[in-house]
């Protein structure tokens, strides 16, 4: 039967579907170590309390156990733009790939927004000792940050995967990006916020976690898809903050693409003066 043809659209959906949940289990076995640590205090209904040196110790330990969270979504939207391009190959072989060559930067981007969240969090403890005028504004600022932080967050990682940067350069431009393209931005953090959400719900909490990051990332990646475009340059020649460069296979491996050129050159010319001596020594 041509429903079962493995051309046919039901079995390119099955398949993807498969792509996308073995994606996801990938990035969640990244994030177990965070999830372990992070359980007790992010499900904590008040009974979870310790001291000002316990919750820094806690936290520290956290920092630690949530490094390998910003190259693992790194990883998964590397891999997503492929599938959504289809450009893909070997899924986990790519995911790695891409979670050992970004390892560095995402990790210290993770560190640095989960510390940032940290404050946040402080922060609207803290706006209840503010009385009237004070604790609007204070409210208001804070709450403007948070919304700021989440814009930057939203690219952050797609743009990491895509794109050769330093690591302020990459942050400036997810910020710019999520500005630039605000709707998809929106589009991207409801997305992101649906499977949470559909935890909440108890009937529906094994098919959410089935594609909790698997899923948001795809459907994401089809949205910044075209976006990106705009901004792939033809050439790979190193860039500014503000600018853009493709991180391709080529540029991972390779990370001086001109010197090839400038040793051929010099070996060229050293032979030519040997032969130009050969030559005068023979008259």
């Amino acid at each position: 039967m041509k429903l079962f043809n493995l051309d046919s659209p039901l079995m390119r959906f099955l398949s993807r579907m498969t792509d996308i949940l073995w994606l996801n289990i990938l990035t969640m076995v990244m994030f177990l170590p965070a999830i372990v640590v992070g359980y007790p205090m992010f499900m904590s209904t008040g009974e979870f309390s310790l001291s000002p040196q316990g919750t820094l110790l806690y936290f520290l330990i956290l920092l630690v156990a949530a490094i390998p969270v910003g190259p693992a979504l790194t990883a998964l939207h590397f891999v997503c733009l492929k599938l959504v391009r289809g450009e893909e190959g070997y899924i986990t072989r790519q995911f790695f790939k891409s979670f050992k060559s970004n390892f560095r930067q995402g990790a210290i981007i993770s560190t640095v927004y989960l510390i940032i969240v940290y404050f946040f969090w402080w922060d609207f403890f803290l706006i209840n000792s503010f009385q009237g005028v004070m604790r609007t504004l204070v409210l208001g600022g804070v709450t403007l940050a948070s919304i700021l932080f989440v814009f930057a967050f939203t690219f952050t990682y797609p743009v990491l995967a895509r794109f050769k940067n330093t690591i302020r350069g990459t942050v400036k431009n997810a910020f710019l990006m999520s500005v630039l393209v605000l709707p998809k931005t929106v589009l991207m953090i409801l997305i992101m916020l649906i499977p949470p959400a559909a935890c909440l719900i108890y009937q529906i909490i094994p098919l959410a976690l089935l594609f909790f990051f698997g899923a948001p990332a795809y459907f994401s990646a089809m949205l910044y898809s075209k976006t990106f475009k705009r901004f792939e340059p033809e050439t790979e020649d190193p860039v500014g903050d503000y600018e853009w460069t493709v991180a391709t296979d080529e540029t991972e491996e390779a990370a001086d693409p001109e010197k090839p050129a400038d040793s051929e050159s010099t070996d060229s010319k050293a032979n030519r003066d040997a032969i130009s001596e050969d030559g005068d020594d023979g008259r």
